[in-house]
């Protein structure tokens, strides 16, 4: 009988996702009320930043996530941003970092949390800067999909639920998981949008970024090949459907030197969700500038801004109204781009 009763959550879900694409209302956006170009400023750092994925601010210190180096994460002071160490070792030892999953890892108490991939264990790393390294504190190995061979896209929505991207072969695009169940529930069917290239499977059609809200209520996603995206709550109800009409807004397409692509890097507090828009087709020069959109939560658009640098992967304090960013460009290995962000 309770373990009946503790799936019937997971059964509600399910029943509410088959509803999910007809209940919400499309939203159509054509304007921001806020438009304008930003000029970065710089802070030099050690030449230590190479090829960055990622970077977050726990607490007083700023982390950078380096998956090509030796060892994988650049800790920092903040906000001077002085480096303290670099650790994190990418190799197969109880406190190494194998195969971690390429979102950001989330902030916590003492440091920060990361999905490891291979193994299915999510780890709270501690930041020991007196001793310049970094700790386990502890792990927990998730049951689920004891047969498949990775979870990708694993995204906490609180210490004991989670999202990521449903198997190949699926007809949905995201699974819930709870912290000592075994069941997951597949959710949110993939919309139909495509009409590219007949052989390619939806994970890949429906490439994307997702990001949830601090408070663990909502999670958005960004499509990559499609300028949309879309806002569910914490039982995957889909709330808002936002598609965004402003050029370039081209239709997904077979060829790839037409194919455009549209979203990535999207970064999330209570108040705002940050994103950026490559508009980058396929047969096209990289931009050398970068655009940054600004949303609530509700799906409205708040500001649409031009950042002077290509900036590859960001994160934003919004109490001091920063945006910090980072390249892979050579050259740059030894800047930081920061930008103030004219946002109430």
């Amino acid at each position: 009988m309770k373990k009946i009763a503790s799936l019937l959550p997971l059964l509600l879900l399910l029943a509410l996702s088959c509803n999910t694409g007809k209940d919400a209302n499309l939203k159509i956006v054509r304007s921001f009320p806020l438009e304008a170009r930003l000029t970065s400023s710089t802070i030099q750092v050690p030449p230590v930043v190479l090829s960055p994925g990622s970077m977050f601010i726990t607490g007083n210190y700023f982390v950078i996530v380096t998956p090509r180096k030796d060892k994988i994460f650049d800790v920092f002071t903040y906000p001077g941003l002085d480096h303290l160490f670099s650790d994190g070792v990418r190799g197969g030892g109880p406190d190494d970092f194998l195969s971690i999953d390429r979102r950001c890892p989330a902030p916590a108490k003492h440091g920060f949390n990361v999905f490891l991939m291979d193994s299915k264990k999510y780890r709270e790393v501690g930041i020991d800067a007196t001793n310049k390294r970094l700790y386990t504190i502890r792990e927990h190995k998730y049951p689920f999909l004891s047969t498949a061979d990775l979870v990708n896209g694993f995204m906490p929505l609180n210490d004991h639920e989670f999202i990521f991207y449903d198997a190949p072969g699926s007809d949905t695009e995201y699974c819930l998981a709870r912290a000592g169940e075994t069941a997951t529930v597949s959710f949110s069917p993939y919309p139909g949008w495509s009409n590219g290239n007949p052989g390619e499977h939806d994970l890949f059609a429906y490439l994307k970024g997702s990001t949830a809200r601090p408070d663990g209520k909502r999670f958005a996603t960004f499509y990559a090949y499609f300028k949309r995206w879309r806002v569910f709550d914490s039982n995957g109800t889909l709330t808002h459907d936002i598609s965004v009409e402003i050029p370039p807004c081209k239709p997904d397409s077979e060829d790839p030197r037409d194919k455009y692509t549209y979203y990535s890097s999207p970064f999330s507090t209570d108040k705002y969700i940050y994103a950026f828009c490559r508009n980058q087709k396929g047969s096209a020069p990289r931009a050398e500038e970068t655009e940054l959109q600004v949303w609530d939560w509700d799906g409205n658009p708040v500001a649409r801004f031009t950042l002077d640098k290509y900036i590859s992967c960001f994160t934003v304090d919004e109490q001091r109204k920063t945006l910090y960013g980072a390249n892979s460009d050579e050259g740059n290995e030894e800047t930081i781009f920061t930008y103030t962000l004219p946002l109430d």
